[in-house]
């Protein structure tokens, strides 16, 4: 709606609902409707293709643009989590492979793609997603995972181990 002040003219935000508007309201819930709803409406980078030269502009984009990735890689790996916890295997592993597609340096949703893949007896996926994420780390940071990530791969392997042992 619009609004008149002594200043000039506007919109009044409680009138408006938009796509960015809707997105937050769903990705600060835990609810699983909610967090499909904001998967949904996460489209890519914020604005993308809108250029204005103005510095101050730049720094303000640049920085929401990083916030709604990280925002749309939490919203993902958290559905995608949800959807592993309700029987959703594919849905799971849709969820968490469009966070890395967003992200392909998302710790937490390598990590919990990881956890999945573990969770479900599937060590030797955990073995080669672990060496592929060995590999980008590398590339993109001349260092290895660690934490969750190094965590995961070393219980698979553990668990790896136990079961040829019990097949000997």
């Amino acid at each position: 709606a619009p609004a008149a002040h002594r200043d000039g003219t506007g919109l009044k935000p409680e009138g408006i609902d938009i796509d960015v508007s809707q997105f937050l309201r769903a990705a600060g819930s835990n609810a699983g409707a909610d967090l499909q709803q904001a998967a949904a409406l996460y489209r890519g980078p914020l604005l993308d293709g809108l250029m204005v030269r103005e510095a101050a502009f730049q720094e303000w984009i640049g920085t929401e643009r990083v916030r709604f990735v990280e925002l749309g890689v939490g919203v993902l790996t958290r559905l995608g989590k949800a959807l592993a916890r309700d029987g959703d295997e594919g849905g799971a592993l849709r969820a968490f492979r469009a966070a890395l597609d967003i992200d392909r340096l998302a710790d937490d949703a390598h990590a919990a793609l990881m956890q999945f893949h573990l969770d479900h007896g599937r060590q030797a996926l955990v073995a080669r997603h672990y060496a592929d994420c060995v590999r980008l780390y590398r590339q993109e940071f001349d260092t290895s995972p660690g934490g969750e990530i190094d965590r995961i791969a070393r219980e698979a392997a553990v668990r790896q181990d136990s079961q040829q042992v019990e097949i000997i």
